[in-house]
């Protein structure tokens, strides 16, 4: 389910939000039941997300669009779950949108 997807469901973006952050911490708590062992998510690695090259930078500048991954770890183990960001401009403005890919 995408962060969209709780803003849909929630009538603003802060609520979205914090939808988000019961979700991600009712997962871990599920993953540690389940596999026996404490899962966080690590702080922001940048070797997790996905390198962005002349031809990223690029199509953001003819398309107004591109999209990175960020794949987030727990004690360095990658975790079952990643993130798609959208990166567009708009308005003249950079913009992002997160989607959660579980």
């Amino acid at each position: 389910m995408g962060l969209f997807g709780f803003i849909n469901k929630e009538p603003t973006p802060e609520n979205a939000c914090l939808g988000f952050g019961k979700w991600l911490v009712e997962q871990l708590a599920l993953w540690e039941e389940d596999e026996g062992k404490k899962f966080i998510v690590d702080h922001f690695q940048k070797s997790c997300m996905t390198d962005i090259d002349d031809a990223d930078e690029a199509r953001l500048e003819t398309n107004n669009w591109d999209m990175v991954c960020y794949n987030p770890t727990s004690f360095g183990e990658q975790l079952d779950f990643w993130f798609e960001i959208e990166l567009f401009i708009e308005n003249g403005q950079l913009k992002a949108v997160f989607d959660i890919n579980i």
